[in-house]
């Protein structure tokens, strides 16, 4: 009998139980370090450490004191650079590298790259620009070095700008802020999967934005696919999107690219070098029969990959969804529909955010922490689609301590979604 492998995830946010289930799925013992004691994924670990996530040489003491075949780094930004470090002093598999990782997460230098490869981008102003009345508000002010919509702020003039500037700061590590023409409209999100060098475009989908407060960004509802300008973007950006991966020598991983989708035109305007938050792979399985987490876990312990399934794939064929449910603030007491949505036909996972008693208050509000559930689902049509995201929507309820929905619910995927 083969000994089973151990991977260690670096942080046990709720978001990384996905981790923990698909590492389960293929055979792998999970262990799970942080510097919480009651980190989420902590009580479904085989076994759980509380040694903090970048302290280098005390995870690599570890892995060898464990025997640990492969470490993977989740959805948190700000650990990318300790996961490489570690890989590469314990000498274990890592998809990234840190020349990849410093110049696609700092959202500056980030945009200059785009611009030596003719990738368009949001259009920028400087500080200068705002003291001498050179910017066209509402602008955008928000870190270089975070993400999660964390440290971002709409200015409608100078007045906000200079009461928000010093709080964007806050949220930065290298104090450094962006400052950007605020853009509204349709947005889109670009998945890719890289091994050994090849490029693999697994989709594009719309991403679909709910502004229910004037006061907060506006915030994801929902994600389809596929984007209905999608062969604009295989026509102008995708080979120049590959060869800036090459350029930084990316070769293995995961990677999401957020952008503003006008009428074909994308103008990128982030990107994780990462897995994302919104849990694709449960939808990428179904439609190609190839999960890209489960492929990172497995390069993560020195498994063979198959991405054979990849080389004949058509991303124009899959229709499927993201149904992002939104919470108002309030205490969670239950969750109610949970089971009745998951036997709606083509409904495939769904992800809750909170556990009963968790509080949602005025700290999580415009951010993406404010998603509570996400539901993965697929459909033979985009208007079948479209019916059964306002099924979901409409089945799932969180109720409150004082017995309200807080689901944010005003609106009908319908209107939101159609073509």
């Amino acid at each position: 009998m083969n000994k089973k492998k151990k991977i260690l995830i670096l942080g046990g946010t709720t978001i990384s139980k996905q981790i923990v289930y698909a590492a389960r799925e293929i055979g792998l013992d999970v262990y799970v370090t942080d510097y919480y004691e009651d980190s989420p994924c902590k009580a479904i670990s085989d076994k759980n450490f509380i040694i903090s996530c970048t302290d280098v040489d005390a995870v690599c003491d570890l892995i060898k004191k464990e025997n640990i075949d492969g470490v993977i780094m989740g959805y948190a930004d700000v650990l990318m650079s300790a996961y490489v470090k570690i890989c590469e002093k314990a000498k274990l598999p890592c998809y990234a590298n840190l020349q990849a990782i410093e110049t696609t997460s700092n959202k500056s230098t980030f945009k200059n790259l785009c611009k030596k490869f003719n990738i368009p981008v949001v259009p920028e102003y400087s500080i200068n620009d705002v003291n001498e009345n050179r910017v066209k508000y509402p602008i955008i002010i928000k870190p270089v070095d975070n993400s999660g919509a964390r440290g971002i702020y709409i200015c409608n003039n100078k007045e906000d700008f200079n009461k928000f500037y010093n709080e964007a700061l806050k949220y930065s590590p290298s104090k450094q802020i962006i400052i950007e023409q605020f853009l509204t409209g349709k947005e889109a999100t670009i998945f890719y999967y890289l091994y050994d060098g090849e490029i693999y475009l697994l989709g594009v989908s719309d991403r679909h934005m709910l502004k229910y407060d004037e006061k907060l960004l506006q915030l994801p509802i929902g994600y389809t696919f596929p984007s209905i300008n999608q062969n604009s973007f295989l026509k102008e950006e995708n080979e120049n999107i590959k060869m800036m991966f090459k350029s930084l020598k990316m070769k293995e991983g995961m990677v999401f690219m957020q952008s503003f989708n006008d009428n074909g035109n994308y103008i990128i305007y982030e990107m994780g070098y990462r897995l994302t938050g919104s849990i694709e792979h449960h939808l990428f399985e179904k439609a190609y029969n190839f999960n890209h987490l489960k492929a990172i876990l497995n390069y993560a312990v020195g498994n063979k990959v198959d991405v054979s399934a990849l080389e004949t794939i058509n991303i124009n064929n899959p229709i499927m969804a993201n149904v992002t449910l939104l919470l108002n603030k309030g205490e969670i007491h239950h969750y109610e529909g949970i089971t009745e949505a998951m036997n709606i036909p083509g409904v495939l996972h769904i992800h809750k955010s909170y556990k009963e008693g968790d509080i949602i208050d005025e700290s999580i509000m415009g951010k993406l922490s404010q998603v509570g559930i996400r539901v993965l689902l697929y459909a033979e049509s985009h208007n079948k689609l479209i019916e059964m995201m306002d099924t979901v929507k409409n089945t799932i309820k969180v109720i409150s301590t004082d017995n309200k929905n807080m689901i944010i619910d005003n609106y009908r995927y319908k209107d939101i979604c159609g073509i």
